[in-house]
Protein backbone atom coordinates (compact mmCIF):
# COMPACT_ATOMS: atom_id res chain seq x y z
CA UNK A 1 0.00 0.00 0.00
CA UNK A 2 1.30 3.57 -0.81
CA UNK A 3 2.97 5.21 2.20
CA UNK A 4 0.74 8.40 2.56
CA UNK A 5 2.67 11.57 2.81
CA UNK A 6 2.19 14.65 5.50
CA UNK A 7 2.51 17.88 3.63
CA UNK A 8 3.32 20.99 5.79
CA UNK A 9 2.83 24.56 4.43
CA UNK A 10 1.87 26.37 7.69
CA UNK A 11 5.37 27.46 8.58
CA UNK A 12 8.64 25.90 6.24
CA UNK A 13 7.80 23.37 3.83
CA UNK A 14 7.65 19.88 4.38
CA UNK A 15 6.98 16.64 3.46
CA UNK A 16 6.92 13.18 5.23
CA UNK A 17 6.67 9.68 4.13
CA UNK A 18 6.69 7.34 6.71
CA UNK A 19 8.01 9.58 9.73
CA UNK A 20 10.73 10.51 7.00
CA UNK A 21 11.59 14.06 5.38
CA UNK A 22 11.63 13.92 1.69
CA UNK A 23 14.26 16.05 0.59
CA UNK A 24 13.64 18.96 -1.38
CA UNK A 25 16.66 20.37 -2.79
CA UNK A 26 16.90 23.90 -4.91
CA UNK A 27 14.83 27.11 -4.10
CA UNK A 28 13.58 27.27 -7.46
CA UNK A 29 12.23 23.42 -7.03
CA UNK A 30 11.09 24.11 -4.00
CA UNK A 31 9.22 27.39 -5.46
CA UNK A 32 7.86 25.50 -8.00
CA UNK A 33 5.97 23.15 -5.14
CA UNK A 34 4.79 25.61 -3.25
CA UNK A 35 3.11 27.60 -6.01
CA UNK A 36 1.29 24.03 -6.78
CA UNK A 37 0.08 23.95 -3.47
CA UNK A 38 -1.08 26.98 -2.79
CA UNK A 39 -3.09 26.81 -6.46
CA UNK A 40 -3.69 23.45 -5.21
CA UNK A 41 -6.66 21.71 -8.11
CA UNK A 42 -5.71 24.48 -10.73
CA UNK A 43 -3.84 24.68 -13.58
CA UNK A 44 -0.90 26.68 -13.75
CA UNK A 45 0.42 26.93 -17.23
CA UNK A 46 3.99 27.07 -17.68
CA UNK A 47 4.40 30.65 -18.91
CA UNK A 48 3.21 31.59 -15.63
CA UNK A 49 5.68 29.40 -13.62
CA UNK A 50 8.47 31.14 -15.41
CA UNK A 51 7.33 34.16 -15.19
CA UNK A 52 7.13 33.49 -11.16
CA UNK A 53 10.24 31.83 -10.64
CA UNK A 54 12.76 33.92 -12.87
CA UNK A 55 10.82 37.36 -13.41
CA UNK A 56 11.65 39.28 -16.66
CA UNK A 57 14.99 37.65 -17.15
CA UNK A 58 14.32 33.58 -17.14
CA UNK A 59 16.98 32.01 -18.59
CA UNK A 60 16.89 30.60 -22.34
CA UNK A 61 16.30 26.88 -20.92
CA UNK A 62 13.48 27.73 -18.78
CA UNK A 63 10.49 25.60 -20.07
CA UNK A 64 12.81 22.63 -19.68
CA UNK A 65 14.44 23.19 -16.53
CA UNK A 66 10.79 23.17 -14.87
CA UNK A 67 10.22 19.81 -17.12
CA UNK A 68 13.18 18.41 -14.84
CA UNK A 69 12.13 19.77 -11.75
CA UNK A 70 8.78 18.19 -12.14
CA UNK A 71 9.92 14.82 -13.40
CA UNK A 72 12.45 15.11 -10.23
CA UNK A 73 9.30 15.86 -8.02
CA UNK A 74 7.43 12.69 -9.86
CA UNK A 75 10.22 10.86 -8.59
CA UNK A 76 10.30 12.16 -5.12
CA UNK A 77 6.66 11.05 -4.60
CA UNK A 78 6.39 7.49 -6.39
CA UNK A 79 5.22 4.88 -4.12
CA UNK A 80 3.30 7.54 -1.99
CA UNK A 81 -0.49 9.03 -1.85
CA UNK A 82 -1.55 12.32 -1.17
CA UNK A 83 -0.24 14.54 -4.35
CA UNK A 84 0.34 13.96 -7.82
CA UNK A 85 1.61 16.53 -10.09
CA UNK A 86 -0.24 16.06 -13.09
CA UNK A 87 0.72 17.75 -16.73
CA UNK A 88 -2.29 19.65 -17.94
CA UNK A 89 -2.48 21.06 -21.56
CA UNK A 90 0.36 23.55 -21.06
CA UNK A 91 0.53 23.41 -17.50
CA UNK A 92 0.86 21.18 -14.54
CA UNK A 93 -1.75 21.07 -11.39
CA UNK A 94 -1.27 19.63 -7.83
CA UNK A 95 -3.69 16.81 -6.63
CA UNK A 96 -3.92 16.76 -2.96
CA UNK A 97 -5.48 14.74 -0.72
CA UNK A 98 -7.30 16.89 1.87
CA UNK A 99 -5.99 14.60 4.83
CA UNK A 100 -2.18 14.73 3.96
CA UNK A 101 -2.39 19.08 3.55
CA UNK A 102 -1.94 21.01 7.22
CA UNK A 103 -4.02 23.88 4.93
CA UNK A 104 -6.67 21.48 4.26
CA UNK A 105 -6.67 20.10 7.78
CA UNK A 106 -6.61 23.37 9.43
CA UNK A 107 -9.35 24.69 7.66
CA UNK A 108 -11.66 21.29 8.25
CA UNK A 109 -10.60 21.72 12.12
CA UNK A 110 -11.90 25.45 12.17
CA UNK A 111 -15.10 24.82 10.30
CA UNK A 112 -15.97 21.96 12.87
CA UNK A 113 -14.95 24.14 15.60
CA UNK A 114 -16.94 27.16 14.35
CA UNK A 115 -20.34 24.09 14.33
CA UNK A 116 -19.20 23.49 17.44
CA UNK A 117 -19.71 26.89 19.28
CA UNK A 118 -22.62 27.32 17.22
CA UNK A 119 -24.26 24.33 18.83
CA UNK A 120 -22.93 25.69 22.19
CA UNK A 121 -20.42 23.31 23.12
CA UNK A 122 -17.50 25.18 24.03
CA UNK A 123 -15.03 22.68 25.36
CA UNK A 124 -15.15 21.03 21.90
CA UNK A 125 -14.54 24.29 20.14
CA UNK A 126 -11.87 25.00 22.24
CA UNK A 127 -10.61 20.84 21.82
CA UNK A 128 -10.85 21.74 17.86
CA UNK A 129 -9.52 25.15 17.81
CA UNK A 130 -7.09 24.57 19.83
CA UNK A 131 -5.63 21.49 17.33
CA UNK A 132 -5.95 24.29 14.19
CA UNK A 133 -3.63 26.27 15.95
CA UNK A 134 -1.29 23.33 16.33
CA UNK A 135 -0.82 22.82 12.87
CA UNK A 136 0.66 26.02 12.29
CA UNK A 137 4.76 26.05 13.12
CA UNK A 138 5.43 29.45 11.82
CA UNK A 139 4.55 32.22 8.96
CA UNK A 140 3.68 29.70 5.91
CA UNK A 141 5.76 28.63 3.46
CA UNK A 142 8.83 31.50 5.24
CA UNK A 143 12.17 30.10 3.84
CA UNK A 144 10.84 29.74 0.25
CA UNK A 145 11.37 32.59 -2.40
CA UNK A 146 7.36 33.06 -3.02
CA UNK A 147 6.48 35.63 -6.26
CA UNK A 148 4.80 38.90 -5.45
CA UNK A 149 1.82 37.00 -7.13
CA UNK A 150 1.06 34.70 -4.38
CA UNK A 151 1.68 36.98 -1.62
CA UNK A 152 -1.78 38.03 -0.78
CA UNK A 153 -2.48 34.65 0.17
CA UNK A 154 0.02 34.47 2.28
CA UNK A 155 -1.51 37.07 4.05
CA UNK A 156 -4.54 35.89 4.21
CA UNK A 157 -3.70 32.66 5.93
CA UNK A 158 -1.46 35.09 8.49
CA UNK A 159 -4.91 36.79 8.54
CA UNK A 160 -6.73 33.42 9.65
CA UNK A 161 -4.50 32.26 12.16
CA UNK A 162 -5.15 35.80 13.62
CA UNK A 163 -8.80 35.36 13.39
CA UNK A 164 -8.54 31.90 15.21
CA UNK A 165 -6.36 32.67 17.75
CA UNK A 166 -9.11 35.18 18.81
CA UNK A 167 -11.86 33.13 18.59
CA UNK A 168 -9.52 30.55 20.55
CA UNK A 169 -9.56 33.73 23.00
CA UNK A 170 -13.03 34.46 23.28
CA UNK A 171 -13.75 30.49 24.18
CA UNK A 172 -11.07 30.18 26.29
CA UNK A 173 -12.44 33.45 28.42
CA UNK A 174 -16.07 31.44 29.23
CA UNK A 175 -14.15 29.60 31.58
CA UNK A 176 -12.47 32.72 32.78
CA UNK A 177 -15.62 33.92 33.55
CA UNK A 178 -16.25 30.98 35.97
CA UNK A 179 -13.67 32.71 38.23
CA UNK A 180 -15.54 35.47 38.53
CA UNK A 181 -16.20 34.80 42.11
CA UNK A 182 -12.72 34.43 42.99
CA UNK A 183 -11.78 37.53 41.33
CA UNK A 184 -13.86 39.33 43.48
CA UNK A 185 -13.22 37.76 46.36
CA UNK A 186 -9.59 38.80 45.68
CA UNK A 187 -10.92 42.23 45.15
CA UNK A 188 -10.31 42.49 41.12
CA UNK A 189 -14.12 44.10 41.35
CA UNK A 190 -13.06 46.98 43.25
CA UNK A 191 -15.46 49.73 42.85
CA UNK A 192 -14.16 53.83 43.02
CA UNK A 193 -16.47 56.83 43.02
CA UNK A 194 -15.50 59.00 40.35
CA UNK A 195 -15.51 62.60 40.58
CA UNK A 196 -19.50 63.59 39.48
CA UNK A 197 -22.14 62.23 42.02
CA UNK A 198 -23.38 58.58 42.27
CA UNK A 199 -21.23 57.10 39.47
CA UNK A 200 -18.69 54.46 39.95
CA UNK A 201 -16.03 52.63 37.71
CA UNK A 202 -13.99 49.78 38.03
CA UNK A 203 -10.39 50.30 38.20
CA UNK A 204 -7.72 48.60 35.81
CA UNK A 205 -4.83 48.22 37.79
CA UNK A 206 -6.61 46.36 40.38
CA UNK A 207 -8.14 43.95 37.51
CA UNK A 208 -4.79 43.40 35.17
CA UNK A 209 -2.89 42.60 39.44
CA UNK A 210 -5.77 40.47 40.15
CA UNK A 211 -7.09 38.74 37.15
CA UNK A 212 -3.75 37.97 35.59
CA UNK A 213 -3.28 34.79 38.07
CA UNK A 214 -6.64 33.69 37.93
CA UNK A 215 -5.97 33.89 33.76
CA UNK A 216 -3.11 32.13 33.72
CA UNK A 217 -4.64 28.98 35.92
CA UNK A 218 -7.47 29.01 32.43
CA UNK A 219 -4.68 29.68 29.59
CA UNK A 220 -6.66 32.40 28.77
CA UNK A 221 -3.95 35.19 28.91
CA UNK A 222 -2.31 37.41 27.05
CA UNK A 223 -4.93 38.09 24.42
CA UNK A 224 -6.13 41.88 24.73
CA UNK A 225 -9.56 40.39 23.17
CA UNK A 226 -9.69 38.19 26.65
CA UNK A 227 -8.94 41.13 28.95
CA UNK A 228 -11.46 43.72 27.29
CA UNK A 229 -13.93 40.28 27.18
CA UNK A 230 -13.27 39.25 30.68
CA UNK A 231 -13.43 43.77 31.60
CA UNK A 232 -17.23 43.45 30.16
CA UNK A 233 -17.70 40.21 32.44
CA UNK A 234 -16.63 41.80 35.28
CA UNK A 235 -18.42 45.28 34.50
CA UNK A 236 -21.27 42.95 34.23
CA UNK A 237 -20.53 41.12 37.49
CA UNK A 238 -20.10 44.52 39.34
CA UNK A 239 -22.94 45.85 38.14
CA UNK A 240 -25.20 42.68 39.85
CA UNK A 241 -23.02 43.05 42.90
CA UNK A 242 -22.73 46.64 43.51
CA UNK A 243 -25.82 48.28 41.58
CA UNK A 244 -27.46 49.61 38.30
CA UNK A 245 -25.07 52.54 38.68
CA UNK A 246 -22.05 50.85 39.67
CA UNK A 247 -20.99 51.10 36.00
CA UNK A 248 -20.79 54.81 35.40
CA UNK A 249 -22.11 54.79 32.03
CA UNK A 250 -23.18 57.27 29.95
CA UNK A 251 -26.82 58.16 28.43
CA UNK A 252 -27.17 55.66 25.73
CA UNK A 253 -24.12 53.29 26.67
CA UNK A 254 -23.99 49.92 25.41
CA UNK A 255 -24.33 47.23 27.85
CA UNK A 256 -21.80 44.42 27.90
CA UNK A 257 -24.09 41.95 26.53
CA UNK A 258 -24.96 44.07 23.72
CA UNK A 259 -20.95 44.96 22.79
CA UNK A 260 -20.27 41.21 23.07
CA UNK A 261 -23.04 40.92 20.64
CA UNK A 262 -22.26 43.44 18.35
CA UNK A 263 -18.47 42.04 17.91
CA UNK A 264 -20.06 38.24 17.84
CA UNK A 265 -21.73 39.71 14.73
CA UNK A 266 -18.68 41.94 13.55
CA UNK A 267 -16.43 38.38 13.26
CA UNK A 268 -19.07 36.54 11.65
CA UNK A 269 -19.34 39.12 9.05
CA UNK A 270 -15.57 38.92 8.21
CA UNK A 271 -14.57 37.40 5.16
CA UNK A 272 -13.02 34.18 5.65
Amino acid sequence: MPERLDIRILGPLAIERGGSPVPLRGQKQRALLSILLLREGEVVPTDLLIEMLWGDSPPPTARTTIQVYVSKLRKLLSGTSGLRIETRGSGYAARVDPESLDLRRFEHLVEAGKEALAAGDAARARELLGEALSLWRGRPLEEVDIPAELSAELTRLEEERLRLRADHDRVDIGDAADHLPVLERDGAVRPEVAPHPGAERLRLPHVEDRALPVLEQVHAWPSRQVLEFLLDSLRDHARRRFGRRGLGRGPGAASPHERRARRRSAAAARPV
